[in-house]
């Protein structure tokens, strides 16, 4: 494990290092959720905008002076993974960010109304079945997925200390 981070920068690197990357179809399989490669493009968009949204939370629990300049720095790093790790080339990045900003307000909401991060996933679940992304037969599989690849407490406690 890299050592803790001291600056605002070396923490919204750690929050990168914890975020997870491309959702294959053969992990979703590990699962037991057959995508297609598109399906699975969709879901690995979801996921980071999700994660990107509890890093935004838990920068401005921790870090709120630093909240701007850190979120910033964070989307630059996704930035230039974008089409290698996230494997999103199909989709454009300035749509992206439009993309995630109204899921940060969905997944606001949600938390207002339930507070846990159960309660977003399962706001998320429901995005992503509404659209015919992931099957209702599948939801308890996909938040199963979620559980394990949405970073909610990680983040969190990498910033705990230096707030």
């Amino acid at each position: 494990m890299s050592p803790e981070p001291k600056t605002p920068k070396e923490a919204a690197e750690a929050l990168y290092s914890t975020t997870p990357r491309a959702i294959s179809c053969a992990m979703l399989k590990e699962y037991g959720i057959e995508a297609t490669a598109a399906q699975a493009e969709e879901i690995t968009r979801e996921v980071l905008s999700l994660n990107l949204y509890w890093a935004s939370v838990a920068i401005e629990l921790y870090l709120p002076q630093f909240h701007a300049v850190m979120f910033d720095y964070l989307l630059e790093l996704v930035r230039r993974d974008w089409s290698g790790q996230f494997k999103l080339s199909h989709a454009k990045w300035a749509g992206y960010r439009q993309e995630m900003e109204d899921r940060q307000r969905t997944y606001a909401k949600a938390a207002e109304s339930d507070g846990s991060p159960l309660a977003v996933q399962t706001e998320m679940g429901a995005l992503l079945e509404d659209r015919g992304t992931v099957r209702e037969e599948d939801r308890s599989r996909f938040l199963a997925l979620l559980v394990d690849v949405v970073q909610a407490e990680t983040y969190s406690e990498l910033l705990k200390g230096l707030g």
